[in-house]
């Protein structure tokens, strides 16, 4: 039963998919419906002069039917598809009394305003029944010249239907080119918002790990007297401190290339992030803070691995040793294993858990873990950061291509 009752309701929904095509319109620009408003009033207002000053020849029914078929125009305003069946049943009505050729004159003219806004199917529709009532009036006329005004008539028609058919071509252009600005420029905000992220990111990757050894060593300059120790500091918060002005610089230029390179090697900004030279960067920098570090494994992998994943696994590794200084207990032992699964490497950083409260805590907000986490899963890969007994243990897993 429910595949039978899905059989017909598509049928249905096509039904009513394609009715609501055949009554779909485009509306009038402002300027056109000011201007098609304008020429009704007008000419209702001449046709109501003419009756009062008794000019008019015809019947007085006749003057107000005509009246009723001008006014009709004033429907395209709003509702196209309305205005036309309103046109085409009022001039029905209008020949069929045998009120004048007038009716046809409106039909006629009225065909370059339903081609320029309803669909074109009921633009075909609208056509076939002024042809209708074209045939209708001159079978129904005895003059010898019927056939001459006919021919008229649909050269009138014709003319009506090419302005139309120019003015739908125009709007279609005009909205067409509307949609492609607007989509640019949710393009541009999209590259802006994107753009704005990279360089939040790239900061992040770059400094905080810097401005971490800073505040590790401040704090050491304000809880120690031994003066060697201070040395030491004041030299780490001061390398640190060049360094993080300069990465500032490298990605701030790179930024304002708009990263047309998109290279590697370009001005040698990735070349520091190179997984070797990362993990060099991050046993010395431990080191210093006291930790005892070990590291296996990394030149086998990076000599597997594409350049884009090489540097991608040494933002993992900058940004564990960030957190190592930021959680870890201080000078305990760091273990740093890089490994390979088939096509996986696997690169795993454990270190002893914090086991009080220190002194002098470094803010943390979780963003780098949270970025971690996003750029694994960007990377196809996997990322878990969880205790292990009395360590603390972060895994990254990233295919080699």
């Amino acid at each position: 039963m429910e595949s039978d009752s899905a059989l017909i309701s598509a049928p249905r929904g096509d039904q009513r998919g394609r009715f609501s095509q055949f009554w779909s319109f485009t509306p009038i620009a402002r300027a056109g419906r000011i201007l098609v408003l304008s020429v009704v009033v007008v000419i209702i207002l001449v046709d109501v002069v003419v009756i009062l000053v008794g000019a008019s020849t015809d019947p007085l029914a006749t003057a107000i039917a005509q009246i009723a078929l001008t006014a009709v125009f004033a429907l395209f305003v709003w509702r196209p598809p309305t205005a036309a069946l309103v046109l085409q049943v009022s001039a029905l009505m209008a020949v069929s009394l045998n009120m004048g050729e007038e009716p046809l004159l409106a039909v006629a003219l009225g065909a370059g305003l339903v081609v320029a806004t309803c669909s074109l199917s009921l633009s075909a529709l609208y056509y076939a029944g002024f042809i209708g009532l074209l045939v209708l009036r001159v079978t129904a006329e005895s003059r010898d010249d019927a056939l001459g005004w006919a021919v008229a008539f649909v050269v009138t028609s014709f003319v009506s239907l090419l302005v139309g058919y120019i003015l739908r071509r125009l709007t279609q252009r005009t909205v067409l080119l509307a949609d492609e600005l607007a989509e640019r420029q949710r393009q541009l905000e999209q590259a802006v918002r994107i753009e704005r992220e990279r360089l939040a990111d790239e900061l992040h990757d770059f400094i905080a790990h810097e401005l971490t050894i800073i505040a590790m060593h401040a704090s050491v300059l304000e809880h120690t007297t031994d003066a060697e120790l201070q040395a030491e500091a004041r030299e780490a918060i001061s390398g640190s401190a060049r360094q993080a002005l300069a990465d500032i610089r490298r990605v701030l230029e790179v930024t304002q290339a708009a990263r047309a390179a998109e290279d590697p090697e370009e001005d040698g900004v990735v070349e520091r992030r190179r997984l070797v030279a990362t993990v060099t960067d991050v046993e010395r920098e431990l080191a210093a803070a006291g930790f005892s570090v070990q590291s296996d494994g990394v030149y086998t992998v990076a000599a597997r691995m594409s350049r884009t994943m090489e540097v991608a696994l040494a933002q993992f590794v900058r940004e564990s040793g960030t957190n190592v200084l930021k959680h870890a207990e201080p000078r305990s032992r760091v273990v740093l294993s890089f490994s390979l699964e088939r096509e996986v490497v696997v690169m795993r950083m454990t270190n002893t858990a914090r086991s009080a409260q220190p002194e002098l805590e470094i803010p943390s907000g979780g963003y780098g873990t949270a970025r971690m986490r996003e750029r694994a899963v960007v990377l196809g890969g996997i990322f878990q950061a969880e205790p292990s007994g009395s360590e603390w243990a972060v895994e990254v897993r990233l295919p080699l291509r």
